[in-house]
């Protein structure tokens, strides 16, 4: 046994002495009428380590005691880490009064440290009527050993997530994929509210606009103001915007030639064709050659231009394949009948 254990006998034998003699000699307690000691769970600590003081007061009957008041320091250097309520009991054969309280203690700097004498005063005066033996507490730091290599603080070890840590993470990524979803939803609607109508694209036949264009050219009346090659190109650029639109000929980048060749194969044949003929043939003569046309020409030329695009729309043209076709089928049904 060391001499620290021996030291911590010897005082919880003190304490155990003080109760034994108070109660046996009661006359002698009386006379005494107030006994204190303090003992601690151990006289030697590493820096940061708890131990108890226990400090017991016995006092004869009708005597009323206060005990040393301390806060969060005992002495300095030693820290009062939570001390308890005073604990009041009595002696069964004397009466006498035993009051305990507890000390939790702990020191973080090492050293040796001298406690003083508890001082135990009758109540409302100062007069000090018993005090505990002065207490010795050794702190010492932690032997490091100088020989050993220095080592990394080993990291916490990571226990693994169990399914009610991860339940409120997985509610929550819930929650925002439904509100994000809600959010687009609502986008969505509000976009489609503030869409403006679609107007529908109404697409004119080329034979109406070709008509218009020509009605145009015949209000502006550009040859009447001597503006005759202006009024040809006009009535030629008509003319040939038509056939491209309604044939797919780009006759824009062709001669006159080309495009009375190119319509051949569109099934325009006869007077509309002549009629064609007379309106570029015209033109060709005022641009290139200066001719000078008379006034019933420039009518005349306006006039087949009319002609040529009411003969060549689709209703006609139509109208006149089926009635090509009826008069193949007569045809041929009278040579099958003379055969």
């Amino acid at each position: 046994m060391n001499w620290t254990e021996t030291y911590n006998n010897l005082r919880r034998l003190g304490i155990a002495c003080l109760i034994m003699f108070s109660t046996i000699n009661g006359q002698d307690a009386r006379a005494q009428e107030v006994y204190a000691v303090a003992v601690m769970d151990t006289n030697e600590i590493l820096i940061g380590d708890q131990i108890e003081l226990l400090l017991v007061v016995e006092a004869s009957p009708g005597v009323s005691v206060t005990l040393p008041l301390f806060t969060d320091t005992l002495v300095g250097g030693i820290e009062i880490v939570t001390q308890s309520e005073i604990d009041t009991s009595y002696s069964t054969t004397d009466n006498n009064i035993r009051l305990r309280k507890s000390y939790i203690i702990t020191s973080f700097d090492s050293g040796f440290y001298a406690i003083r004498p508890f001082l135990i005063t009758l109540l409302g005066d100062s007069n000090v009527i018993a005090e505990t033996e002065a207490l010795w507490l050794t702190v010492r730091t932690v032997e490091v050993d100088t020989t050993q290599a220095i080592e990394d603080i080993k990291a916490p070890l990571e226990a693994p997530l169990t399914l009610e840590e991860m339940l409120p993470y997985a509610i929550a990524i819930v929650v925002i994929i439904l509100l994000g979803l809600l959010a687009y939803k609502l986008y969505r609607r509000y976009r489609e509210t503030q869409k403006e109508p679609e107007i529908p694209v109404v697409i004119i036949p080329p034979y109406i606009k070709a008509l218009e264009n020509l009605n145009k050219l015949e209000n502006n009346k550009l040859w009447q103001n001597n503006k005759v090659k202006l009024y040809y190109t006009e009535l030629t650029e008509i003319i040939r915007i038509y056939i491209e639109e309604s044939y797919g000929i780009i006759a824009m980048e062709m001669t006159s030639d080309e495009i009375l060749a190119s319509i051949d194969h569109t099934g325009i044949s006869g007077a509309t064709k002549t009629k064609l003929r007379q309106i570029l043939s015209q033109a060709d003569m005022v641009k290139f050659a200066r001719g000078k046309p008379l006034a019933s020409d420039h009518e005349l030329s306006l006039r087949h231009g009319f002609d040529f695009v009411n003969e060549t729309k689709p209703t006609v043209r139509v109208a006149a394949e089926a009635k090509d076709a009826e008069e193949l089928t007569a045809l041929t049904d009278d040579h099958n009948g003379t055969v």
